[in-house]
């Protein structure tokens, strides 16, 4: 039961993840027009994934 639970968390968070990086990537680059968008938007989706997960669990 629970094997089956975290399978279901897992495929949700990759269904998540990359629409979450596009929207943030467009959002910084949009916003701030710095010459690293793209830095600012992984650590800002690394941050939302880990307030998801929990910092154990995304850490490994």
């Amino acid at each position: 039961m629970a094997r089956n639970a975290n399978k279901k968390l897992t495929v949700n968070i990759l269904d998540i993840v990359p629409a979450t990086y596009g929207f943030l990537f467009f959002n910084s680059a949009l916003e701030q027009k710095t010459s690293m968008p793209h830095i600012l938007a992984k650590n800002r989706a690394a941050r939302l994934l880990r307030s998801f997960v929990g910092e154990a669990e995304f850490l490994g």
